[in-house]
């Protein structure tokens, strides 16, 4: 109870809403994809969280502009994907398709970041299921 009070005090000393803003309305700042909520991306010029179907349509189709992908993401035969999807996981350069490749048994594909901020790369891998821990490359039963 004393963790609420004080927090609350904080919060009203400081100005700051009680409430978390309401997603719909805009205005969550990114850095990144994995900052907005789901559903939402991260607009590389606003640096704000938008819905997935933003973006520059600018020749009037549903489908961003080659070279218009938002942050954290890249284009594949003029869609944009998020730079981990599991489908089109960008590795720097390409993208790839991670559940193409084998993985164990008792896993799933798994698109990984390996890079850092000014280089963004992913590499494929794979991560186990619930109740398997990952032990020298394979899935064994807790």
């Amino acid at each position: 109870m004393k963790c609420v009070l004080v927090l609350s005090l904080v919060l009203i000393g400081s100005g700051c809403a009680y409430e978390w803003p309401d997603e719909s309305s805009g205005g969550y700042i990114c850095d990144t994809g994995d900052d907005c909520a789901s559903g939402f991306i991260c607009d590389s010029n606003s640096s704000e969280c938008v819905p997935e179907e933003a973006g520059d349509t600018s020749d009037g189709s549903d489908t961003p502009d080659p070279g218009n992908c938002l942050v954290g993401q890249h284009e594949v035969d003029g869609h944009c994907y998020e730079h981990n999807d599991v489908e089109h996981c960008f590795n720097g350069s390409s993208s790839v398709d991670c559940t193409e490749l084998d993985v164990p048994a008792n896993s799933s594909a798994d698109c990984m970041g390996v890079g850092d901020e000014l280089f963004p790369a992913f590499e494929c891998g794979f991560k186990c299921f619930d109740e398997y821990d990952e032990e020298a490359g394979e899935c064994v039963a807790e």
